[in-house]
């Protein structure tokens, strides 16, 4: 095998939606269970890229490097930011809305003279689902960039 089979980047992002899913529909409630899942998500992309460029057969260049990696990564980027806005449009479809009204309460408690219904709509129009979503993937595709460029380096500059 010369190249990475890009079944890893699915299987990955399968093991991770089933994940979320599961602890979904048991109820974990766990404190900080996003900020967890989005960790390890990101965690995907420095082993998704070293997976790729891992010297198999013939040694290739460092670009070859970087578009295998950047293959896998960008595979698992999509399939991670579509899973996110289905997730949440479909399974967990309170969790923008109790988003949106904690940021208001604590805006508003912070600054009680700010106008409720201005707040509101500001909150609404920035913390949204397809904000949310266009985010998730832009920051994804940056991850994955910028690991397939870092690691495939680091390995020219290790294995010579």
């Amino acid at each position: 095998m010369t190249h990475p089979s890009v079944n890893i980047s699915v299987r990955v992002a399968l093991g991770f939606m089933a994940l979320r899913l599961v602890l979904f529909f048991i109820n974990a409630d766990f404190p900080y269970q996003e900020e967890i899942f989005l960790f390890l998500l990101l965690a995907a992309f420095p082993g998704l890229t070293i997976y790729a460029i891992w010297p198999r057969v013939e040694k290739k260049s460092f670009k070859d490097d970087a578009l295998n990696a950047l293959r896998l990564n960008v595979i698992f980027a999509v399939a991670m930011s579509i899973f996110i806005y289905a997730f949440y449009a479909f399974a967990d479809t309170n969790y923008f809305p109790n988003m949106r009204d904690m940021i208001v309460a604590r805006e508003l408690a912070a600054n009680p003279g700010l106008p409720e219904e201005d707040m509101r709509r500001g909150v609404e129009q920035f913390f949204s689902l397809r904000n949310f979503s266009i985010l998730a993937i832009l920051f994804f595709m940056v991850m994955g960039v910028f690991y397939s460029v870092l690691f495939s380096a680091i390995k020219r500059l290790v294995i010579k």
